[in-house]
């Protein structure tokens, strides 16, 4: 039998996986972080995201930046840079689930993992690898996107 429930799959505080109820429109993309960029023909980027997928896109994203991939299409339908200010989640480390503003993003000079300062609402915040965070928006913790 086929259930209409939808469920979003990332890290909770303590580094368990946990599952969020989303809505149908929600389940119809995926969030995806930018680890790779490469030009491709045709004026258009090639992208990798965290996650092994790779699509083309002619707007022009960065590493780090979060964009919201419709399943069906693989269009981008919504994007989220990464800098000083932007809402992240840690999906790694100490801080696994974790969410909050980006304060300070520290670049390591050399081949050292660069570092983000994350304030939070309640707590002291607190510092991590870059590669462990993900941009979010206000609606990915509701269970719904864009």
């Amino acid at each position: 039998t086929e259930r209409e429930e939808y469920y979003r799959v990332f890290p909770s505080e303590g580094g368990r996986l946990s599952l969020t109820a989303i809505d149908e429109d929600s389940a119809a993309s995926r969030l995806g972080k930018v680890v790779g960029k490469r030009q491709a023909s045709g004026g258009q980027f090639q992208y990798t995201l965290h996650d092994g997928a790779t699509l083309h896109a002619a707007d022009e994203y960065d590493g780090g930046d979060s964009i919201v991939v419709d399943n069906e299409t693989t269009e981008v339908v919504a994007h989220f840079p990464y800098e000083e200010g932007a809402l992240v989640t840690a999906v790694d480390g100490a801080h696994a689930g974790e969410i909050g503003e980006i304060e300070t993003i520290r670049v390591t000079p050399g081949s050292g993992d660069n570092a983000v300062v994350v304030a939070q609402d309640e707590g002291d915040g607190f510092e991590t690898i870059a590669d462990y965070v993900v941009v979010i928006d206000e609606n990915f913790t509701d269970g719904g996107d864009d």
